[in-house]
């Protein structure tokens, strides 16, 4: 009969793993960033930005000799905090490589997260009826529901830009003009 179980479909068994409900998601996801947000310590933050350096070029699948720019993004930071301590330089190098560290642990991490689950957690929250009163939660779910759907898009759109642009031959400008540039 057409729509019956085969006989090698009776045994197998259903997966014991279950997916991360998207509030659980959206949660363990503000924690974790309030978490980075307030962190002090830039033994910590460091180990942050590189563990979640990992599993955001994973999850993108790119390797990591594309993330110079990133990283001489937050060299220079660093070292626009230090040299504008001038003579009381020492006292501003952990203060410096706190915010350094922590500017690469939450791009880094906003970078996995907009891969891993916040397609997920919007498609939920566009289906969730916001309510009407008060006006400010209203406001507050509206810009939570409109940021968690948009940014994966917006992802997706630079992606197909950048790969548009190589095959043309189009590689990305240098410089203070930014200009795109002939690869030929």
């Amino acid at each position: 009969m057409p729509g019956s179980p085969e006989p090698d479909d009776l045994h197998l068994k259903p997966s014991r793993t279950r997916a991360l409900h998207p509030l659980a998601w959206l949660f363990s996801l503000a924690v974790l960033c309030a978490g980075l947000a307030m962190c002090r310590s830039w033994i910590d933050l460091a180990a942050a930005a590189f563990i979640l350096a990992f599993v955001a070029l994973r999850a993108e699948r790119r390797s990591a000799r594309r993330e110079a720019p990133l990283l001489g993004l937050a060299a220079i930071v660093f070292l626009a905090h230090v040299v504008a301590a001038g003579r009381g330089f020492r006292s501003a190098v952990e203060p410096a490589a706190v915010i350094a560290f922590r500017l690469l642990a939450l791009l880094y991490f906003l970078r996995w997260a907009a891969r891993a689950a916040l397609g997920r957690v919007a498609r939920w929250l566009m289906g969730i009826q916001p309510p009407a009163r008060p006006r400010f939660v209203l406001l507050l779910v509206e810009s939570a529901r409109l940021t968690a759907a948009l940014l994966p898009l917006a992802l997706h759109e630079a992606e197909q830009h950048m790969t548009a642009l190589r095959a043309r031959g189009i590689r990305v400008g240098r410089g203070l003009r930014g200009s795109g540039r002939c690869s030929a």
